[in-house]
This record gives C-alpha cells, sequence and structure tokens, in this order.
C-alpha cells in the first residue's frame, strides 16, 4: 500500500510546527531587536542650521559640522506585563568623510502628551513642534553623535495611553534603544556597540527617563555600559513636579490609573470634581501645549482640596499612602548607579524649581555619581537644552576620551 499520505502527513506536521516557530520567533523578539528601518534621506549642514534656528534663538545657531542620515525605525521593548511590543524612534546618523567612532546619544523627549498623536515620531504631523526634537537631534549627529529619539511605552499603542513618568516602562524603552541602534550598526557591518561610548540624555520627563534607564541597567541590560547621563531641566522627583507644576498631573493621574489600578491611584484622589467628568477627552486626547491652557498652573484649583493640603504640606506619606509608594517608586537616579551626570538647570525655570535641582544634584553626588552641575542665569526651562548645547558635547566628547569627569559636587550648596 502506498505510503504517501503518511508522508504527506508528516511534511504537514512539520510544516506546521515550522510555522508555528517562525511565528513565535517573530512575535517574541529579543528587547532591543531592530524590527524596521525607514531611510528618510540625508539632511546637509546648512539645512540643520535652518532647521534649528528656533529653537536655539539667541543661543545659536549651532556650528554643524557634517551631514546628517535621518531613519524612522522600530524595535522591540518589554512591556509592563513583562511581554514583547514595539516602539518608534528617529535616528539620526552622521555622514562622514572619514572613519571615526560615532558616540552615541540616546535623548528622552520633555512631555508632549499621552495620546497617541503627540508622539514625538508624530511631530512633524502635528501643527506645530512640540519641542523640535528633529532639529535638536540632528544637531548633535551634525557634530558627529548617532542619536536616537525613542516614543515611550503606550504611543502607537490603541488600546493604551503612554506610560507617563513610569520609570520602568522608561527605562525599558531608552535601554533597548542602545540595542537597536547596536543591530542597526552591525547590518551595515560596523563595530559592535559595545566599542561605542553611549550617553543617555533628556529633557524635563526625558531626565526622569534617562536617570531610569541607570538605575534599572543592572537588572534589565547588563551587558550594556553607560559613559554618562545628561538632564536638562530633569524631572526626576514626580512628588515635586506634582507641586511645582500641577498642570501635569492629569496625565500622571490617568497614566498610572492605567498602570497602577484605580484601586491604588485614583485621580478622584488627586484632581477636584470639576476636572474628573471630562479627564478622557482632555488629558487623554490633549498634546501638551493645549494642556496647561486647559488645566490651571495653580494647584489650589486644580488639586482636591484634601490632596492640596497633603501635597504641599509634605504630608503624602501619611494621608494618601499608596499614591505616595508609588511616586518614590518613580522618583529616579539615586540608584546609586555612579553614571557620570551632566545636570543642566535654568534660573529662571519655573517647572522645575532650582531648589529642586539642588537637591537632586547633591543627593546624585552622595549616591556616588560625579556630577557637573550647569545653572543658567535668565534661562527657562524650554531654554535648558541650546543654552548647554555645546557644553554638553564638550562633557561627551572629554568622557569618550577617558578624561576625568568635572565635579561641581562640592559646590552644591
Amino acid at each position: 500500500m502506498p505510503r504517501y499520505p503518511t508522508l504527506i502527513a508528516i511534511f504537514l506536521f512539520l510544516a506546521f510546527h515550522w510555522s508555528a516557530a517562525q511565528q513565535t520567533s517573530q512575535t517574541t523578539p529579543e528587547p532591543g531587536t531592530l524590527i524596521d528601518v525607514i531611510a528618510e534621506g540625508t539632511t546637509e549642514p546648512f539645512e540643520i542650521q535652518r532647521l534649528a534656528t528656533q529653537l536655539f534663538g539667541g543661543h545659536g545657531p549651532p556650528i554643524i559640522e557634517n551631514s546628517v542620515a535621518s531613519y524612522r525605525i522600530r524595535y522591540s521593548t518589554t512591556g509592563l506585563d513583562g511581554e514583547p511590543t514595539e516602539v518608534y524612534a528617529q535616528l539620526f546618523v552622521p555622514v562622514l568623510s572619514l572613519p571615526a567612532e560615532r558616540p552615541l546619544y540616546v535623548f528622552g523627549s520633555g512631555t508632549t502628551g499621552i495620546a497617541n498623536a503627540c508622539a514625538p515620531t508624530q511631530e512633524a504631523a502635528y501643527p506645530h513642534p512640540l519641542g523640535e526634537y528633529r532639529a535638536y537631534l540632528l544637531a548633535y549627529a551634525g557634530r558627529g553623535f548617532t542619536a536616537i529619539i525613542p516614543d515611550y511605552l503606550g504611543f502607537n499603542d490603541p488600546d493604551r495611553t503612554q506610560s507617563y513618568f513610569n520609570a520602568q516602562a522608561e527605562a525599558n524603552v531608552m535601554l533597548d534603544a542602545v540595542r537597536a541602534v547596536e543591530h542597526f550598526y552591525q547590518r551595515q557591518g560596523a563595530s559592535p556597540q559595545t566599542e561605542r561610548d553611549v550617553f543617555l540624555g533628556g529633557y524635563s520627563q526625558g531626565g526622569h527617563a534617562a536617570f531610569a534607564a541607570a538605575d534599572y541597567l543592572e537588572s534589565y541590560a547588563p551587558e550594556l555600559e553607560l559613559s554618562g547621563l545628561l538632564g536638562f531641566g530633569a524631572t526626576t522627583d514626580v512628588e515635586s513636579l506634582l507641586r511645582e507644576g500641577p498642570f501635569y498631573a492629569p496625565y500622571i493621574a490617568m497614566s498610572y490609573r492605567q498602570d497602577y489600578g484605580e484601586e491604588r491611584f485614583d485621580p478622584a484622589d488627586l484632581l477636584a470634581d470639576r476636572w474628573l467628568p471630562g479627564l478622557e477627552q482632555a488629558a487623554g486626547q490633549l498634546c501638551v501645549d493645549q494642556v496647561q491652557l486647559y488645566y490651571p498652573f495653580d494647584g489650589s484649583k486644580l488639586y482636591a482640596p484634601e490632596f492640596y493640603s497633603s501635597l504641599y504640606g509634605h504630608r503624602l506619606e501619611q494621608d494618601f499612602p499608596s499614591i505616595a509608594r508609588i511616586l518614590d517608586v518613580n522618583r529616579t537616579g539615586l540608584s546609586g548607579h555612579g553614571v557620570p551626570a551632566m545636570v543642566v538647570q535654568g534660573e529662571h525655570d519655573v517647572i522645575v524649581w532650582t531648589s529642586t535641582q539642588n537637591n537632586f544634584v547633591r543627593a546624585l553626588c552622595e549616591e556616588g555619581s560625579t556630577v557637573l552641575y550647569l545653572n543658567y542665569p535668565g534661562v527657562r526651562h524650554r531654554e535648558t537644552r541650546p543654552a548647554a548645547f555645546e557644553e554638553s558635547i564638550a562633557w561627551m566628547r572629554g568622557l569618550a576620551r577617558d578624561q576625568p569627569p568635572p565635579s561641581s559636587c562640592t559646590l552644591v550648596d
């Protein structure tokens, strides 16, 4: 009797399981796996300067030394449930006439919003730029740094909003961006990432993300080494942000309710009754420029009376212990990671008070990091990036050349 049916059955069995294995490998990539790369062209130095004019203002124009090739990439990271997920990023690669090391600069954006339309990779589609991030990172790449700015976890996901000021989520995205760039260069036959200096930086929320990555480095990406951390108006203490920048609180309330559950973080505990009915339509949909107009900057007009009294009286641990624990878990930078840091503060910053930044730098020094602390007279929150552009390049280049990091630790009062 012919054995063809048996052979066909074996073939179908093997084919099915091979296909299933392929699907499994495709749906469960290792963190940092580069999934997709789209080339978006090359920008010449004069054009980079033109694009950066508005952002740099009186602090520019920036000096640009080389052209830059831009890419939109997609890579894998780990969700808060431990499952693989994907994020998008903008990648900027220096075009150099001679072979040279290109230090990697992973940059976290400041607050743009928690809705998908507010993601940094969507900035070009927005009516006006939310942070001029493309121009800003092009300027660094125009000075020889490979630069990447990822979307945070939750962006580009129709079932979630951004995991805003969630330290674990931010750390995963930032560290996996390093791995993704390693894979990008390996595809091009370049040297492994371990031979390239790696710097993590960020503005406002992005500073929180950069320092979170250092905190989670040993547990999440122990194979990586960080050369330095940069924070521009860094917001590393979420409780302080609730006091100093109240109109970000609705974003925090929505995000933490999503990530930790309403029983642990209930927006009704934080916000006055008038702001609760439209929370999803306002905080859940409006990008930061609109949210800052919609919600009051005066905490007494935004918060529930009991929460307001407790927050500004520094009694959250006693009055709202569940909320206090979550805020404490998401305070970043003070794990004792020991990575050298550069912290930039503006004297006229009304989002992150200088006293709060002083406390952070002092604690960071005490935890073993060598910190260069720059406080610029007359500079506001959003101006910290262009104000310290040249200093940040000099600082990173110095560390990349194995120069000892400069320290302000003995000068912080």
